[in-house]
């Protein structure tokens, strides 16, 4: 899910865009010699670029219609607090923009997001054109950060992340009711508990009836 809420502000014009695959051929007609080439570059892919300034101005123009048709979608979003039915609802709503916008950016180059500078190029246009996008962009610049760093830290103590693991669950509902914040510390302490514990004894747990419902909600 994820991926799709990336997508809705990765497109080309600021973020992601499709790569076109170079193609591949050979040009030995006689298929018992080796081909002296197997590789033919393709220059209609558009690349990868770090520089904002790189960007072409249409591309541009075109993330800035994306960002003004999200808008009456997002501006009334709580991604504080939103959970993950919230936002698989969300990437549901735009998941048709986003298709439009790649198709219509494929040409354009794709903009490295691992860089601050991009995501911050795209909350300013954001903060320009599409004010009610906003908030959208402040909570995916502190979600990339609460990724990056880890999330919450588990202990590396089997039965004690456990314990609170347990916690989560006794709240009640499913994962699905958690906020992307607290996933986070759900996916760390998962990750911990299945390499601290004995095989036997996350298996004891991850099987318990309250358990199970909880992850597969």
């Amino acid at each position: 899910m994820m991926l799709l809420v990336m997508a809705a502000c990765g497109g080309g014009a600021s973020g992601d865009s499709t790569t076109v695959p170079a193609d591949t051929t050979t040009d030995g007609a006689d298929v018992t010699s080796p081909p002296e080439s197997t590789t033919v570059p393709d220059e209609s892919d558009p690349g990868t670029i770090t520089d904002l300034s790189d960007m072409p101005a249409e591309c541009v123009d075109a993330f800035r219609a994306f960002l003004q048709e999200l808008e009456p979608i997002v501006e009334d979003i709580d991604f504080e607090n939103a959970t993950m039915a919230d936002l698989e609802e969300f990437s549901t709503q735009i998941e048709p923009i986003a298709t439009q916008f790649e198709d219509e950016t494929a040409s354009c180059p794709e903009l490295d997001l691992s860089t601050e500078e991009s995501i911050a190029f795209m909350r300013e246009v954001a903060e320009q054109d599409a004010p009610g996008t906003v908030a959208y962009f402040d909570w995916l610049e502190e979600f990339i950060a609460s990724v990056e760093g880890g999330g919450a830290s588990a202990s590396g103590d089997c039965e004690t992340d456990i314990a609170a693991l347990q916690a989560y669950v006794d709240r009640g509902g499913t994962m699905a009711d958690l906020t992307m914040s607290e996933l986070t510390a759900v996916s760390t302490l998962m990750t911990a508990v299945s390499t601290e514990c004995m095989p036997e004894r996350f298996q004891e747990w991850i099987s318990q009836e309250d358990v199970a419902a909880w992850t597969a909600g």
